[in-house]
Order: C-alpha cells, then structure tokens, then sequence
C-alpha cells in the first residue's frame, strides 16, 4: 500500500492543508538558505579582518623584525620639530603619544591643546610631518617602518627604546599613552610621588571595558626603562612577539621581574581611576535604558552615578577629540566663582 504523501498549503479560505509532495523540497530550501545565510556572515567577518592580515605580518622573533633594512634607519634621519627640541630632557614625567598621519588634523592637535602640555615633556610619535605645524611637538618616529611592521607591539617597543636611549633617561617615569585617551597628568604625578622610581616599577593603564583596547597605555619608572633597554630590547625569549599589545607587553615586564603596580589603578573603595568615556561610566538617565546594556548605575531619585568616581581619576579613553578639548575646558578654563 503506498505511503500517504503529506503536504502543507495554504487555501485560499486561509485553511491549512496537511499533503505530502515537496514537503522534503521545502525543507531543503529552508536549510539552503540558512547555509547561504551563514556563508554571508563568514565572508563578511573574513573581509572585514582582510586589512588586518594585509598590513600587518606576524614576525614573533626579533631577527625577523631587524632584518628589514628599512628598520636600520630608524632612529636615524628622523625629523623632531621645533616644538620638541625646546621640551626639558630631565624632570618627573616624561609622556609620549604613539598616531599616525591619519590624526594629524584632529587627535594630534587636540592632545597638543591638552593633556600632554602639563607633562615635564610631553611628545607624539608619527609616521610623518604631513600638516603638522613646527609647534607641535613630534618626532616622525615610524617615518621607515613598513606596514608590514605596523603593529602596536613593534611601535610601543620602538617608542619605549627611542625615548629613553635617544631623548633622555634623566626623567623619574615614563608614560607612554594611547591617542585617544585624556590623562589628569596632576593626579598621576601625585601618584606616582609614592613611589620610588630607582625601582622597577610599572603601571597599565586600562579602562572598564579592556576588551575594547587595541592599544595599551602605561607608566614605567626610570629603573624599569634601564633594564628594558638592556635586556629585553631584541630579545626574543624575554620579550616576543604578541599580536596582542598589551599581553606582549605585560609578559615582557614580567620575564624580567619588573613589578606591575595594581593597586595603583583603584582606590581604596575598589573604584578605578582609569574609565572609559561613554554611557558605561554609569551616568545616565533611566529613559535611556532600552538604548544601552549597562543601566545599573544610571540616576535615579534615589541614587547618581557620581560616587562611582574616585577623584584622584587618572585616565579617560576611547575619546573623540572634541570629547578631549571640552573635558579640558572644563576642568582647566572655567572656573566658578565663590
């Protein structure tokens, strides 16, 4: 006796009838399209990772990094600006930026008008001197190195040795920042008053959201800067390569026994001094919740986002450089009267 064939189709009363021809062919198209769909989603993740691994190689060993000839040249034939070499070569706090020409007319100029003036020396690195005026204090550090080079790891490494063997090792800390992110320069230095910098000492700067951070921000103490220099620099059993900046970095430190100072990056409430600028910091209003994930701390008539500060705060990132020139107004311009 032949098997019954089941079907389901629409009448045209809108009654639904059980039949069986096409039933697997329906099926099949079901499950075609979702594999079309997912094909999609895999082609545009890859596409939008194709700059990544155009522009920047994986070289996890030090000799690979150096035999580029390009490489020889860089801390020779580099351009520092007027507005550099008038900058102190000994003091408390020496800062340096890591950009490029992309930002030279909106990042570098804000951090210029900002943070880095309040720095003992305060400097940004570049790949070039493209619509920088001589003012503005530079170096185009990266001007030689190739973009199969230009990774975060490789210019954090070459900032750190250029700054110390080439600028001046006379300064008590070294901070090395993102471009996107505002530090209270007055707040760190009170900080880092308790420490001793003849120790090998350093500090990661990370904001609430570190999974965001392509780029790390830290402090390191003139005694931790020695041994960087002398023992980690083209080493690769101590320092290799990282595709990720801030763990290559951490693990470098780490192999030498430079001590990371946690404590430093909370108070004692347990509140960070280095957040990230947007909704997450917790100020905001209840009407906003279907527009954000984290409302937990947004006001209310019975609790504010403001204790959540510590107000020895240290750093902000991920800001735009608007965000950087109206923190900046606001803490150093206006000034309200008693």
């Amino acid at each position: 006796m032949p098997r019954k064939h089941i079907h389901i189709l629409f009448s045209a009363n809108s009654e639904i009838k059980f039949t069986k021809q096409h039933f697997f062919v329906h099926i099949k198209h079901t499950v075609q399209f979702i594999l079309l769909l997912l094909g999609i989603f895999f082609v545009v993740r890859y596409c939008m990772k194709v700059p990544d691994l155009i522009n920047t190689k994986n070289y996890p060993f030090w000799s690979e990094f150096l035999d580029n000839k390009t490489l020889i040249k860089s801390h020779y034939n580099l351009y520092t600006s007027p507005g550099a070499k008038i900058l102190p070569i000994s003091g408390e706090l020496f800062c340096f930026t890591v950009t490029n020409e992309k930002y030279h007319e909106d990042k570098v100029i804000a951090i210029n008008n900002t943070w880095i003036q309040r720095c003992d020396h305060g400097e940004i690195y570049t790949e070039s001197k493209n619509n920088l005026e001589s003012n503005i204090p530079f170096t185009d550090l990266f001007k030689y190195l190739s973009k199969e080079f230009n990774h975060p790891f490789w210019r954090t490494i070459i900032s750190l040795q250029y700054s110390y063997t080439k600028v001046s090792n006379k300064f008590n800390w070294y901070l090395k920042i993102s471009d996107d992110t505002y530090i209270m320069v007055e707040n760190l230095k009170n900080i880092l008053r308790k420490y001793d910098s003849n120790k090998a000492y350093y500090i990661v700067l990370l904001s609430n959201v570190y999974l965001n951070e392509k780029e790390g921000s830290y402090v390191f103490s003139r005694k931790a800067m020695e041994i960087f220099t002398k023992k980690l620099h083209q080493n690769d059993s101590l320092c290799p390569y990282n595709s990720n900046e801030i763990i290559g970095i951490i693990e470098c430190m780490k192999n030498i026994g430079v001590e990371r100072l946690t404590k430093v990056v909370k108070d004692s409430k347990g509140r960070g001094r280095s957040r990230d600028w947007n909704v997450k910091m917790g100020l905001h209003f209840r009407k906003e919740e279907n527009k954000i994930r984290n409302y937990k701390n947004s006001f209310t008539k019975k609790r504010d986002g403001f204790p959540n500060f510590d107000n020895d705060l240290i750093s902000l990132h991920h800001l735009t450089p608007s965000e950087m020139l109206t923190i900046d107004i606001f803490l150093y311009h206006i000034k309200i009267s008693n």
